[in-house]
């Protein structure tokens, strides 16, 4: 079997999120294992440079394996017609390699003259995020990319099968397109081997060392825009430092605290201004593999408050580090997270206040939310990602 997968999202800002992190490593997992399929990775030839050996080395070492990586062109101008370009050339690129199956990652990256295709076609739809919140998001999006999403919404009812990361994540799919629920298929995240809890004082060393953190610290990692509910965060962590007068700091972190010109990055730093909490809040930016370990195994509790995941991978990543967890009991939250996590109204900042002061002060529940963190984030494996999504592709081209 020829599997055609789109990596172009590995040249964007989102190859610093969750559509990274699910490439990344389901890409690497299935190379690293299938002997028996051939593969093709579609990047973009004029965009961001892509260092597949980066990625994924053992391409290069292992000379049984079969692979080719095909860049497509992009003109670059109009800009206003990139999503019309890509979708021309990726038709063409797709039967010039005679692919068998072609898996997509973005619902907006879709091949012209789609429904004369001759492969089956695959895509993995991570959340509903723009259909959720079109209305607070539209105003914020370009015309190409509104449009290109209310295409998109129109083609999923035409391939022939959706992988969602969750449950709640295909509720939300069949909420908005009209199609048999047996064409989607929820296949759960994993991971990383190499996220497992660090001896402490160490791990603490060495963030002190590297970001100046010397306090006791809460730890965030995500993203900044709205549904991620920093502001109630911050509100619910002010209170929980009136009321308690601890030491502790909140440290956010994530790459787009980096983009500083961002607004809704603004509005996080206006946030720590009005509240007075500068003393007590570190931001950091992209944080790299080499400490991310370092980063949740020194901190002393997780929190993330989202309104709204499509899985919600950070949860367990903390887990699987022995950090005790404090998240939503709303979207894929609750399904991701079990019952190794303490979970709160993402609304009510007395109750965030009242979970974080919870977990830091009863050792007990402490003890009890790291066991079940732990044991939680071993059933979520990207070798049993990478086994049912190759499972997929194995049931549509027979």
């Amino acid at each position: 079997m020829r599997i055609g997968i789109d990596i172009r999202p590995l040249q964007k800002t989102s190859r610093y999120r969750g559509i990274g992190s699910y490439l990344r490593n389901l890409v690497n997992v299935l190379t690293l294992n299938d002997y028996e399929n051939e593969y093709v990775f579609y990047s973009l030839r004029n965009g961001t440079p892509l260092n597949l050996r980066e990625y994924y080395p053992h391409l290069y070492e292992d000379k049984i394996k079969k692979w080719i990586e095909h860049p497509l062109y992009r003109p670059k101008r109009p800009e206003r017609l990139h999503w019309f370009w890509d979708r021309l050339f990726l038709h063409k690129a797709l039967n010039k390699d005679n692919i068998d199956l072609f898996h997509s990652n973005e619902i907006t990256s879709w091949p012209s003259h789609f429904s004369a295709k001759r492969y089956k076609y695959v895509v993995t739809v991570h959340d509903m995020i723009p259909f959720v919140f079109w209305n607070s998001y539209k105003n914020t999006y370009s015309f190409d990319y509104r449009f290109a999403l209310k295409q998109g919404i129109k083609m999923l009812n035409k391939v022939d099968m959706i992988i969602s990361p969750s449950e709640t994540t295909k509720s939300d799919i069949l909420r908005y397109v009209e199609m048999p629920p047996n064409r989607i298929k929820v296949i759960y995240e994993g991971v990383q081997h190499n996220l497992l809890p660090l001896d402490k004082p160490e791990a603490r060393r060495i963030i002190e060392k590297e970001y100046g953190i010397k306090d006791n610290y809460i730890l965030y990692i995500g993203g900044a825009d709205f549904r991620k509910n920093i502001h109630n965060l911050l509100v619910g962590f002010g209170r929980f430092l009136e009321r308690h007068h601890t030491m502790h700091s909140l440290v956010l972190a994530g790459e787009v605290f980096g983009r500083t010109y961002l607004s809704e990055v603004k509005a996080v730093f206006e946030s720590i201004e009005k509240l007075r909490l500068e003393k007590h809040i570190k931001v950091l930016g992209f944080i790299s593999d080499q400490y991310i370990n370092y980063l949740y195994s020194g901190a002393d509790l997780f929190v993330f408050p989202s309104l709204y995941e499509g899985f919600g991978l950070p949860v367990l990543e903390a887990m699987a580090c022995g950090t005790p967890v404090v998240t939503s009991h709303v979207s894929s939250l609750p399904e991701i997270a079990g019952n190794a996590a303490l979970l709160i109204d993402p609304h009510n900042v007395d109750n965030i206040a009242n979970a974080i002061y919870n977990v830091l002060i009863d050792n007990v529940l402490r003890k009890d939310l790291i066991h079940k963190g732990l044991e939680r984030a071993k059933q979520f494996t990207w070798e049993k990602t990478a086994r049912e999504t190759l499972a997929v592709y194995k049931g549509l081209v027979q």
